[in-house]
């Protein structure tokens, strides 16, 4: 009972990235984001001129660098399993879960690895 418990909490947590996967940001909403950013950030040397003066471009650079670091830093995390970089470590995440599995069932544990398998396969077919 405790193997089925597991295995539909599990279900329930794959369904849950894929979901997470197979959601894309609208499309409305990134580019009303793009435009409304690109515009205030346009606007804000104007609004800060007259109480900055020369400091005015320092901070708008800043502002600028920060709010589009932000932009981009979401667009990058919009895709979570992915290869990149910033991307969960799902290989990672799936050979504890191997691990796990084979502990909890008491089997010995065979190497995950595609060479590994390609030498099962190999040696299963002679």
């Amino acid at each position: 009972m405790s193997v089925d418990n597991h295995l539909t909490a599990f279900t329930e947590a794959l369904s849950g990235c894929e979901r997470v996967q197979r959601t894309p940001m609208p499309i409305a909403y990134s580019v009303h984001l793009y435009q409304f950013l690109h515009l205030y950030l346009f606007t804000l040397p104007l609004i800060l001129l007259d109480e900055l003066d020369y400091w005015t471009i320092p901070v708008s650079c800043f502002v600028y660098y920060a709010l589009m670091g932000l932009r981009m830093i979401g667009e990058e995390i919009e895709d979570p399993f992915g290869t990149d970089v910033n991307d969960l470590p799902m290989e990672t995440v799936c050979n504890t879960v191997y691990k796990n599995v084979y502990e909890a069932l008491q089997v010995p544990l065979r190497d995950p690895s595609p060479e590994a398998e390609a030498a099962a396969y190999v040696g299963s077919q002679n």
